[in-house]
């Protein structure tokens, strides 16, 4: 499993990224973050964990995903990217890329209930195998880009929150 995210192909992402959603009028920041999990993230980690047949590791990969976010702010200074457009500096998004993957073994090791159940014996062949298949490069993660790109700019939300007694009012735009 090392090798198979050591060899992950940032630059290769980055230029998918850039021709499928960012070509289409997208305008992703990081602050979207917990909005795009939500609506796009979470429902694909569902759907590929049940794919493959290991559904059960879908809230270690979600929990995975939130202790990302949370380290990429920490090391990763993502308070400078706030509100910009990802789309317009592919080299934001190369820089932030690049601090990830620097930091993906301390991030594994602080987060141990989570990577163990991910990386016994038969769990971990799977899921290898899985990322190892070329089409999902070619073809699953350009299928979930197409598709977000395709409603990025109808589903961006503004969030006003009122909270009174137990409630929450949210709009969107």
């Amino acid at each position: 499993m090392k090798s198979t995210v050591e060899q992950f192909d940032t630059d290769k992402m980055i230029e998918m990224w850039q021709s499928r959603v960012c070509s289409k009028g997208c305008k992703p920041t990081f602050s979207d973050f917990d909005f795009l999990r939500d609506k796009f993230g979470i429902p694909i980690i569902k759907a590929e964990s049940e794919k493959i047949g290991v559904s059960n590791l879908t809230p270690h990969y979600i929990h995975l995903m939130n202790a990302g976010k949370d380290m990429a702010e920490r090391k990763c200074e993502t308070s400078k990217f706030g509100d910009q457009d990802l789309c317009q500096n592919p080299s934001m998004l190369k820089e932030l890329f690049s601090c990830m993957r620097r930091n993906i073994w301390s991030l594994a090791l602080s987060q141990l209930s989570d990577v163990l159940p991910i990386l016994l014996a038969n769990p971990c062949k799977i899921q290898e195998d899985y990322i190892r298949k070329p089409e999902v490069l070619e073809q699953t993660i350009p299928a979930y880009m197409d598709d977000y790109a395709s409603r990025c700019n109808e589903e961006r939300f503004v969030v006003l929150q009122v909270q009174g007694e137990n409630s929450i009012l949210t709009l969107s735009r």
